[in-house]
């Protein structure tokens, strides 16, 4: 595994435990002993107490009793029309908030998927008929299945934050004119690629947009430092070369590089 096919920590704290107060790593848990705790490499800690931070599950007990199966589905959102829609029970029902980036924040792809969901309701978003979500949702799993093969069937949330909101984007019809921005103004082209990803670019056309705002807001953000420029550099020409010369379809560049 590696940093592009796990989900991220969204917290420091147990670096500066191990960095400062004893904090070690430790591989899955084996068994319980009375006193110790004994791990699949051999290891062992003694412990008085263990707490386990599980997580938790998603349930639906308001939809069981009327809607069994509808709550069944819900609780695999990857089995569901962009985490969204049930292609079996339709736009009756849509879930927000379902998609949990591996890095990036909730709110601002649930901001994504609400634009959606109001398109829908006010019958201005065309949607695939059942069995085009059921291609769309099978192709989505497996996609997500490559890209997170050791948390993807264990974090039925799971998404890729850039790759998801683009293709949202693509739904709504929002995607940045990268092209466009290329051509008139190089330097923001190169520093979108180098500052924070936020959803301002999804607000330069399309429904809903404020394109002065939102450029006026990209145009504050700092840069990144220069080693993104040369990851950036880099992976742009690996991914160029592997999709245009080798004619691998896994290495098709996302929005950020090739909006039209």
């Amino acid at each position: 595994s590696c940093a592009f096919t796990k989900f991220g920590c969204k917290n420091t704290s147990f670096v500066e435990a191990i960095l400062h107060h004893g904090c070690e790593r430790k591989p899955a848990v084996k068994e319980f002993k009375e006193d110790r705790v004994i791990f699949v490499d051999g290891s062992e800690f003694m412990c008085d107490a263990v707490v386990c931070n599980t997580g938790y599950q998603n349930s639906f007990p308001l939809l069981e009793e009327n809607f069994p199966e509808l709550a069944k589905s819900a609780v695999r959102p990857r089995g569901m029309f962009k985490h969204i829609i049930d292609a079996d029970f339709g736009t009756d029902i849509m879930f927000m908030g379902f998609a949990r980036p591996a890095f990036g924040s909730v709110p601002a792809i649930a901001e994504n998927q609400a634009r959606f969901i109001a398109r829908v309701v006010s019958e201005e978003q065309p949607l695939p008929d059942k069995a085009g979500m059921q291609a769309v949702i099978k192709a989505d799993a497996e996609d997500y299945t490559r890209r997170f093969p050791m948390d993807a069937e264990r974090l039925p949330t799971l998404v890729d934050f850039m790759l998801y909101n683009d293709a949202m984007a693509e739904q709504l019809k929002t995607g940045p004119p990268m092209w466009d921005i290329f051509w008139s103004s190089p330097s923001l082209w190169w520093k979108m690629h180098r500052t924070a990803l936020t959803n301002h670019q999804y607000r330069l056309r399309g429904v809903g947009n404020d394109p002065e705002r939102a450029l006026r807001i990209l145009k504050a953000l700092p840069k990144g430092p220069p080693v993104e420029s040369i990851i950036f550099t880099v992976t742009l020409l690996y991914s160029l070369f592997n999709y245009h010369i080798l004619r691998r379809k896994q290495f098709k560049p996302n929005n950020m590089f090739m909006s039209e």
